[in-house]
């Protein structure tokens, strides 16, 4: 709600993009979007996007969701012209942590949209209903089920997917973890 107005008819058509993030703020898969709402500062979206987990490679049937976030920036689309495809505006963004989701629990909250990169300014919020998948591991499973409240798609964060690292990531990740003490070797959860 109340989201910056970049058009000349003092409105927006904002729509959002959301991305799951690595501990290091790394995108794992390809970005999701909503539809584009026309002239408004208070869309509803009212539709529900997917994002999968990648499996931890220590526990592959576990999700790996330590660090792991997810980042939705709020967009203006301009339509283009003949030749043209539009000019896109950040409006904002805010990034959700899925440490904070327990499996099985949906949780709905507004968040505060931040400035992207170097803009100006920005204001507004989104209220976001997002709910992470029981782990399969966990005595009782449930089915994903989301529905969006007022200015942001639904997040469902469904079941782990295969997640692959390179030795450069492995040996990256062991000296981190060495920097912090942690010996070689060692099975972090």
């Amino acid at each position: 709600e109340d989201l910056l107005a970049v058009d000349s008819n003092g409105k927006s058509d904002p729509f959002c993009e959301l991305q799951l993030l690595d501990e290091f703020d790394q995108p794992v898969f390809g970005k999701k979007r909503t539809r584009t709402k026309s002239k408004t500062l208070n869309p509803t979206w009212d539709q529900t996007i997917t994002l999968k987990l990648p499996k931890d490679p220590k526990a592959p049937r576990t999700p790996l969701v330590v660090g792991h976030k997810v980042r939705v920036q709020v967009k203006d689309r301009d339509k283009g012209g003949v030749f043209s495809s539009g000019v896109v505006t950040n409006l904002g963004q805010c990034t959700l942590s899925l440490a904070l989701l327990k499996p099985g629990v949906a949780q709905e909250q507004w968040y505060k949209l931040e400035r992207v990169g170097e803009m100006q300014r920005v204001s507004g919020r989104i209220r976001v209903k997002w709910f992470r998948e029981q782990d399969p591991e966990s005595p009782t499973k449930s089915q994903s089920t989301t529905t969006i409240v007022e200015a942001l798609p639904e997040v469902e964060v469904a079941g782990p997917v295969e997640a692959t690292e390179t030795e450069e990531q492995r040996a990256e990740r062991e000296a981190e973890l060495s920097e912090l003490g942690v010996p070689p070797g060692t099975e972090l959860r």
